[in-house]
C-alpha cells in the first residue's frame, strides 16, 4: 500500500478544561445535594409529627411554613443555578448545608413549643437564601440580565416578617391567634415567591 494510502491517525480530541467540567457539572451535584437536604428536612418534620401525637393548628402552621421554606428555597437555588454560568464558590456548598442546619432547628423548635425559636430560625433560613439570590441577582445584571428581582424582594419581605414576629413573641406581646397570623402571611409569601421563581424557571429553560 502506498504510503499516501495509509490510514493517517485521527486528529488529537482537545482535552476538557477542569474548571469547564466543573462548571458544567456543578448545576447537577448541586440540585442533587438540594434535594437530599429537602428529604432530610421533611424527614425530620414528619418524624417530629408523628411524636407530638397532637396537632394543634398553630403546630399544622408551622409544619407549612418549614414545607413552604424548603420548597421555595430548593426552586429559588435551582433558578440560581440556570441564571449564571459560573465558577463555584464556597458558598455554594455551604449554603445547602445552612438550609439544613436552620430549618432543622425550626422543626426542633416545633417539638419543643418555642415559638420565637421557630420564627427565627425561619428568618435566618430565609435571609441565607436572599443573600444567595441576591449574589446571582447582582451576578446576572453584569452580564446584562435582570436578574428575578421580585422574588428577591418578596424573600426580603419575608425575612422582615419571620424577624418581627420573633421579637414580637419573645418581648411578650403576641399569642397564639398572633403567631397564626404571622406564619400565614410567611407562607403565603414563601408560596408566592415559589411561584414566580417556577415562572421564572420555565422562562429561562423554554
Amino acid at each position: 500500500m502506498p504510503a499516501s494510502e495509509a490510514p493517517q491517525p485521527a486528529p488529537a480530541q482537545p482535552g476538557i478544561n477542569p474548571r469547564d467540567r466543573a462548571r458544567r457539572g456543578f448545576a447537577t451535584v448541586q440540585l442533587t445535594m438540594l434535594s437530599i437536604v429537602v428529604a432530610l428536612i421533611l424527614e425530620n418534620l414528619l418524624g417530629t409529627l408523628f411524636e407530638l401525637n397532637q396537632w394543634s393548628p398553630l403546630i399544622l402552621l408551622q409544619s407549612l411554613d418549614v414545607l413552604a421554606s424548603a420548597l421555595s428555597m430548593w426552586v429559588g437555588f435551582g433558578l440560581a443555578l440556570t441564571l449564571v454560568d459560573k465558577q463555584p464558590t464556597l458558598s455554594d456548598f455551604l449554603n445547602p448545608f445552612f438550609m439544613l442546619i436552620l430549618l432543622s432547628l425550626a422543626v426542633r423548635c416545633i417539638a419543643t413549643g418555642n415559638i420565637e425559636g421557630f420564627f427565627f430560625a425561619g428568618a435566618l433560613a430565609t435571609l441565607s437564601s436572599t443573600i444567595n439570590l441576591w449574589v446571582e441577582v447582582a451576578a446576572a445584571r453584569k452580564l446584562g440580565g435582570e436578574g428575578p428581582i421580585t422574588i428577591f424582594r418578596l424573600l426580603i419581605i419575608t425575612t422582615s416578617v419571620e424577624l418581627i414576629a420573633a421579637t414580637v413573641m419573645n418581648l411578650g406581646w403576641g399569642n397564639v391567634a398572633i403567631a397564626c397570623g404571622f406564619l400565614l402571611v410567611a407562607i403565603s409569601l414563601q408560596g408566592l415567591a415559589s411561584a414566580h421563581s417556577i415562572r421564572a424557571w420555565r422562562r429561562v429553560t423554554a
